[in-house]
């Protein structure tokens, strides 16, 4: 199976190995940014029913989120547009990396507020049936995978912003030998001024005329 190697990483993908990767950020960057626009879309949407859902680790910060409509506002908007920015981020693989941290906090914080665990109880219908691991668990493991694993450096934007910071390295390589050598030449009189060498023997025959005058006069 062909190898694809890419500068700087320890970790060459096959031809299958890659182009798996991309359509897993393809497709979960489809997914965030829907949601995004989806919630952005509709005015009427908030995210306080969930809230008042909550029935673990988080329940404490819900119910406080929920109690204030100012902060319930941030909230919301803060929700929106980071499932947009991920969503952005992963589907033009634009600092993908950071996208796909996010994304994991984000969905880790919807499991913590509402996780199928025995015991809890929710009023508002479950998309499936579920123990434990649900949907949000295994998409959030996903975007861990992309984050181990990254491709934007090979098929996205990335990529543009890698080979600009290879040629900058590059750049800053070249300059120091180019700046030894000015200093060479700068520290080399003789090679810039021709009339080096006339100007500074007048000088030199002085002084090795009084060196021996001095040496006449201490004999």
């Amino acid at each position: 199976m062909k190898h694809i190697k890419f500068m700087k990483c320890n970790h060459p993908y096959s031809t299958l190995q890659l182009w798996s990767l991309v359509l897993l950020r393809l497709f979960i960057g489809w997914h965030f940014l829907f949601e995004g626009l989806s919630k952005f879309m509709n005015p009427q949407w908030s995210s306080l029913g969930f809230l008042r859902e909550s029935r673990w680790l988080l329940s404490g910060f819900a119910n406080w989120v929920a109690s204030d409509s100012g902060i319930l506002s941030v909230v919301d908007a803060a929700n929106t547009w980071g499932l947009m920015a991920i969503g952005l981020g992963l589907m033009l693989g634009l600092f993908s990396r950071t996208a796909s941290m996010f994304g994991v906090v984000l969905l880790l914080m919807y499991y913590l507020n509402s996780p199928p665990l025995t015991g809890l109880e929710y009023s508002l219908p479950s998309d499936g049936n579920y123990l434990i691991i649900n949907k949000t668990l295994i998409e959030a493991l996903s975007l861990l995978v992309l984050f181990l694993f990254p491709t934007s450096h090979l098929i996205g934007l990335d990529l543009l912003l890698h080979r600009k910071k290879h040629a900058e390295n590059e750049t800053s390589m070249i300059e120091p030998s180019t700046n030894r050598n000015e200093l060479k030449r700068s520290g080399n009189p003789r090679s810039e001024n021709p009339g080096y060498a006339s100007s500074i023997r007048p000088l030199r025959n002085k002084l090795l005329t009084d060196e021996k005058e001095e040496t006449k006069y201490e004999e």
